[in-house]
């Protein structure tokens, strides 16, 4: 059983197939697909152009009727490719972009030097308590 999937298609048609094999998947085992907006399952597409990678809109439809998955949006989130996820409590990136993880590492250490500068230390406190024979 698979959780988390990372496909790379080249045509909205090998997506679009790929996505049918995913539904079916989840049909046939009773997996339930989670959508809650752009936090569980989303799809992300994009195109390198001029340099750049540039969002590509695409639709995936989620299975309707007879056991069909009817508490879910009928297409799945979309996220841009530049955007951060989190997955397992840490930020990702489907480019591989790490400017966002730098950001949140720099604002904590920020956090921890802001809370060092506030102790204060008595030299005296600890020789006393070092020497204690």
């Amino acid at each position: 059983m698979a959780d988390d999937w990372a496909g790379f298609n080249t045509t909205e048609e090998s997506l679009q197939a790929q996505w049918g094999v995913w539904m079916d998947y989840a049909m046939a085992t009773g997996s339930p697909i989670g959508v809650a907006g752009l936090e569980k399952t989303v799809v992300t597409a994009a195109t390198f152009r001029k340099g750049k990678w540039v969002d590509v809109t695409v639709k995936l439809r989620v299975c309707r009727g007879e056991g069909g998955l009817s508490d879910l949006p009928e297409f799945i989130p979309q996220m841009p490719f530049h955007e951060a996820y989190p997955h397992m409590g840490i930020l990702r990136s489907i480019g591989g972009d790490r400017g966002h993880m730098m950001k949140k590492i720099r604002r904590g250490v920020l956090c921890l030097v802001s809370r060092l500068r506030k102790i204060k230390f008595d030299r005296g406190q600890h020789i006393t308590r070092a020497r204690m024979d």
